[in-house]
């Protein structure tokens, strides 16, 4: 049964009443996110607003989580209020379709249920939190355009198995795709996740993949590069 916190480096995050509980993705999408530069960052779906954090640990910009579970906007609302960076930090319970911005966010990211006509889970919280019955990937990429600045920028993490249609959309709405990383988790197996960085002006593609785990089951170097900056361990 997973921790009611995990730690990090700067900061911890309690997750007690949090829906998902911290987990590898959400900690890739946080640390790979090209936010540097960003003056106004968007989380979608925060959770226990781990990513959050970790953006405002490599950024200076003020950032928003929002999430349509009230339980989850309390969790990230408490881990932000605990954190060093609690005056750039907000939580707020909202839906991405109905949330307004004014001004709008140089980057918006994601980490978004992504389960599609599987099993419905016994716990309504979980169900919800983990498929996109109430955020489908159309409307995902639709509303991150809707938020994001003419130079924003869109970041995401989803399963290999859903490139192809994630492309069509995300070019169908007026994304370009900037950066993609595929998740391996060891040299032998495919890739399984992607992460994706989408611009709405054209630019070159940056393509590349990271190997997560080696042979003896530990980090390897480009993994360790990645994390080392939040995980205790490495």
């Amino acid at each position: 049964m997973p921790n009611d916190w995990f730690e990090f480096k700067r900061f911890r995050v309690e997750q007690r009443k949090a829906a998902f509980k911290v987990g590898t993705d959400a900690c890739l999408l946080g640390a790979w996110a090209d936010v540097e530069r960003n003056k106004r960052i968007l989380d979608v779906g925060t959770g226990s607003g781990v990513i959050a954090l970790m953006l405002a640990q490599r950024s200076s910009a003020l950032i928003t989580g929002i999430d349509r579970d009230d339980q989850n906007a309390v969790q990230a609302h408490e881990n932000f209020t605990a954190s060093p960076w609690k005056d750039r930090l907000t939580a707020l319970h909202a839906s991405v379709q109905d949330f307004e911005a004014n001004p709008l966010f140089d980057h918006i990211v994601c980490n978004p249920p992504f389960f599609h006509g599987s099993t419905v889970h016994s716990d309504e919280r979980m169900h919800r939190s983990r498929h996109d019955d109430e955020l489908p990937l159309h409307e995902m990429l639709s509303h991150a355009y809707r938020l994001s600045s003419d130079d924003g920028s869109f970041s995401m993490v989803y399963p290999m198995e859903r490139l192809d249609e994630t492309l069509v959309k995300a070019q169908t709405l007026g994304w370009s795709l900037h950066k993609l990383l595929r998740i391996k988790p060891n040299a032998k197996k495919a890739a399984n996740r992607f992460l994706a960085e989408w611009k709405k002006t054209a630019s070159s593609l940056q393509d590349d993949t990271l190997i997560l785990y080696g042979d003896d089951l530990s980090y390897t170097e480009a993994s360790k590069a990645l994390l080392a900056p939040f995980y205790l361990h490495l």
